[in-house]
């Protein structure tokens, strides 16, 4: 009795040695996650998943199925399991197989697969997630090791034992694998390294200074001047005047050191940023650069441009003889004063052609800093 429990014990491990199932299911629970947050997940983590999954049920656990068959009917012929001859070359060279084929097609696509989220719970979930599958394929793998060398009951069972309660997985790599998904990982460390000391500062969330997607599309397509950073969803308006200019130094800095295109016009770029759209035409203006220059440039209408510069002649900084012949505003003026008029609109009409909207607002504007004063 002692020696057939024994040797259904034998059997039972060494079915278990050839089963590859509890992989699959933790391998389909991240498969699960991947689908439930996609939105939130960046990296390249779920398609890795999606290539192991078939790879998992067709190379092992469909061969595994058809060894197990072999295996059970060898058993039964055998008197003593770990001493059939027979029976003990085919584990030798079905543990070989099917290590080999658990190294390539399962953990060394895992190992270079990764993933970031700004959701702590998302990230809680996939930590664990991963951590648990990293320790099953660790079990697995170790003690197919130890079974290219024969099966032992006894080997079987210390590996078993050791591998369990080892510790230290490291589920990090996972996450620092994300940066190889994008096309300037090494950019994207360093953005991503700026936004983890800025929300440390800050004590806010990553998110709370950048959202992880708008993060990923800056690094993934560098954008060299202010217009193109602004064009980013999510950096607009308060985030592009709070963090645009350093991101944008941040670029132009890794593109000169990695050869890349850097705009003539970095400099002046690089003053612009933070600041509205008003005040990007009077630093414009104040480089020497004429309206209808501007206007070109910043592909406004020249009217636009004009009602920008009005702003800084009411706050003193512009002179209204810098931009508007002395003839024209006294013209505007005298007409101001004979008419009254109750618009633009009707002002315009009365002087004609010859003078602009852009200029009457020009006059308007001076006229009124000149009442406060």
């Amino acid at each position: 009795e002692l020696d057939t429990a024994r040797k259904s014990y034998q059997q039972q491990l060494l079915t278990e040695l050839f089963d590859f199932y509890p992989l699959l299911r933790q391998s389909q629970y991240l498969q699960k996650l991947c689908h439930e947050h996609g939105s939130l997940l960046l990296g390249n983590l779920p398609q890795t998943i999606q290539d192991v999954l078939p790879q998992l049920k067709n190379d092992l656990i469909d061969v595994s199925l058809k060894f197990e068959r072999q295996i059970n009917q060898l058993s039964i012929q055998a008197e003593n399991i770990e001493e059939n001859q027979q029976l003990q070359e085919r584990v030798k060279k079905a543990a070989t197989y099917f290590l080999e084929k658990l190294e390539n097609q399962v953990i060394s696509p895992l190992r270079s697969a990764g993933y970031q989220t700004d959701n702590a719970a998302v990230r809680k979930s996939f930590r664990e997630g991963m951590e648990k599958l990293q320790r099953e394929l660790f079990i697995k793998k170790s003690l197919l090791s130890a079974a290219t060398n024969g099966f032992s009951m006894k080997n079987y069972l210390d590996t078993k034992a050791k591998s369990s309660i080892a510790t230290g997985f490291d589920t990090n790599h996972t996450e620092d694998a994300a940066f190889v998904s994008s096309s300037n990982p090494d950019f994207f460390r360093i953005i991503s390294a700026w936004r983890s000391k800025k929300a440390k500062k800050q004590q806010v969330t990553n998110s709370k200074i950048i959202q992880q997607k708008t993060l990923n599309e800056i690094a993934e397509t560098l954008p060299a001047t202010s217009q193109q950073l602004k064009a980013i969803k999510g950096m607009g308006g308060k985030k592009m005047q709070q963090y645009g200019r350093e991101i944008l130094e941040m670029i132009i800095a890794y593109r000169k050191e990695k050869g890349l295109e850097v705009p003539d016009q970095s400099e002046n770029e690089l003053s612009k940023v933070g600041l509205d759209t008003k005040e990007i035409s009077f630093s414009m203006y104040k480089e020497g650069k004429t309206i209808v220059e501007i206007a070109k440039e910043r592909q406004m209408v020249q009217s636009t441009i004009e009602g920008h510069l009005a702003h800084f002649i009411g706050t003193g900084e512009l002179d209204i003889d810098q931009l508007i012949d002395p003839a024209k505003k006294d013209t505007i003026i005298k007409q101001i004063n004979l008419r009254q008029p109750s618009s633009v609109g009707e002002l315009k009409t009365a002087l004609g052609e010859a003078y602009s909207y852009g200029e009457i607002k020009l006059v308007m504007k001076h006229l009124e800093t000149k009442s406060k004063k």
